[in-house]
């Protein structure tokens, strides 16, 4: 779907209609977005699992809340001691918990969230890549070089001149 997806964006773009661009931009948004939100494998990015045992369903409630905290926070200067705290649990328990529910350490997790984010922004804005960088909740262009190219596969400004 993604490939036909592609295909008619390319085709939108092509054209010299406003109307055609602006739709491709908001279908690519919503694209982006989704995959975003389901931390799904397109673009480089892991899945997200349930590996081992099953969480209680109050563990599992409080690994939610702790990603929900991430989705909203992603932005600031995040620590595990911080999104710990917005459960009530001691940070070592909420890493536990974490990566029993959901797979991967809140740490990756936090830095895929962000790079979704990015990978959004690369494709729907003009910015340049330290705005961007900065907008995502990294503190550093180069770690967020590294970390993009660890997740994607490429530089920021490659993934970007790929879109187009």
């Amino acid at each position: 779907m993604d490939e036909m997806m592609m295909r008619r964006w390319r085709a939108d773009l092509a054209t010299p209609d406003a109307e055609a661009s602006h739709i491709m931009l908001l279908e690519l948004e919503a694209r982006l977005r989704r995959m975003a939100r389901d931390l799904g494998t397109q673009e480089g990015l892991p899945a997200i699992r349930n590996v081992g045992r099953a969480p209680s369903s109050v563990g599992a409630s409080k690994a939610q809340r702790m990603s929900h905290y991430i989705s909203e926070h992603f932005m600031e200067a995040l620590r595990v001691e911080q999104i710990a705290r917005s459960v009530h649990i001691h940070p070592t328990y909420a890493m536990h918990l974490f990566r029993e529910t959901f797979g991967v350490s809140i740490i990756d997790y936090l830095t895929q969230h962000r790079i979704a984010h990015a990978q959004q922004l690369l494709a729907t804005t003009d910015k340049s890549v330290m705005e961007i960088a900065l907008e995502s909740g990294f503190n550093s262009v180069s770690r967020f070089y590294t970390a993009f190219n660890a997740i994607c596969g490429k530089s920021p400004r490659a993934y970007r001149e790929a879109l187009r």
